[in-house]
């Protein structure tokens, strides 16, 4: 192009070298950091919806207070108004930081042949692309995923503390994640606060959102805290078995391996049935079979 000419045409005294690629540390690290703004990023919409529903709470409340019996209506009115300006100033706080997650995950894409499986249209195309770099797609994904699968280490304590903590890490990641993603695919800008700012006040945008981001929420965080229990209750199994050390190990990999693969898929698939009647993203489904399948082998372990 016009460019590539301009750079031939114009002499230097040393040719630039070659842009270097990231060692295998380098790549888990940006995999690492990626998962936790992408949890982080989840969380932000989250809070900034709950910002709005108590805006709203508190402006009919201000409008109508009512008499409670325990302060008089211009006392409640008052209250009422604090509650909403309070909010008010959490979602202007809010929405930067909605921003600056956006623009880290942006800045940091994951690999090219990780992308290629995710964004596949058909089951052929992901599994080729998967098989083109299986390691490091399968440690790339596994790694993304480790922020929001710790709190199922809470397990180690009590079972339904991991349970809980990985329904809840996972579908406030997942449901946040599709709230922002719906509404930038419908004209918001979600790098632009004052953007955001619009489309978090417009009740008819956010109630469609919101069913999305809730929906598909509850859906992995419910499939993420069985398939941990799941994993869970064999791992003990397995440990208290009369297997050999070795025997153990086996069974805890292909168990944990299998349990993980088939929940991940699992609540993949129901979440895009769910929103778009249909499987619409065999790549992301394939991305959690091999994602999941590594990490559940922690989780039967």
């Amino acid at each position: 192009g016009a460019m590539d000419r301009l750079f031939k045409a114009t002499p230097s005294k040393a040719a630039p070298k070659p842009k270097e690629e990231p060692g295998w540390f380098d790549r888990r690290g940006k995999d690492l950091k990626r998962g936790w703004d992408n949890m982080r990023a989840g969380a932000s919409a989250i809070y900034a919806d709950l910002q709005v529903r108590e805006m709203a709470r508190s402006k009919q409340g201000a409008a109508d207070p009512g008499y409670t019996g325990i302060s008089s209506p211009e006392e409640a009115r008052a209250a009422y108004q604090k509650r909403y300006e309070e909010a008010q100033q959490n979602l202007a706080e809010t929405l930067p930081k909605i921003v600056e997650r956006q623009e880290a995950l942006r800045a940091n894409p994951s690999g090219e042949t990780t992308q290629a499986m995710m964004q596949a249209k058909t089951w052929g195309e992901a599994w080729s692309a998967f098989w083109k770099d299986p390691l490091e797609i399968a440690t790339s994904v596994a790694t993304e995923s480790l922020p929001v699968s710790a709190p199922a280490m809470l397990g180690i304590v009590n079972p339904v503390l991991g349970m809980a903590g990985i329904a809840a890490s996972a579908g406030i990641t997942e449901g946040g994640g599709e709230m922002l993603s719906w509404l930038a695919t419908n004209g918001v800008n979600p790098l632009s606060p004052d953007s955001l700012n619009e489309a978090f006040n417009n009740p008819e945008l956010m109630d469609e959102a919101r069913k999305r981001g809730y929906t598909a929420g509850a859906i992995i965080g419910v499939t993420e805290a069985l398939t941990a229990g799941l994993g869970m209750h064999v791992g003990g199994k397995i440990v208290k078995s009369t297997m050999s050390p070795g025997k153990k190990v086996a069974a805890g990999v292909a168990a944990g391996s299998g349990i993980g693969a088939t929940g991940g898929a699992g609540g993949e698939t129901g979440k895009q049935i769910a929103l778009e009647g249909e499987v619409t993203q065999p790549g992301a489904i394939v991305g959690e079979i091999v994602g999941e399948g590594v990490m559940g082998v922690g989780e039967a372990g």
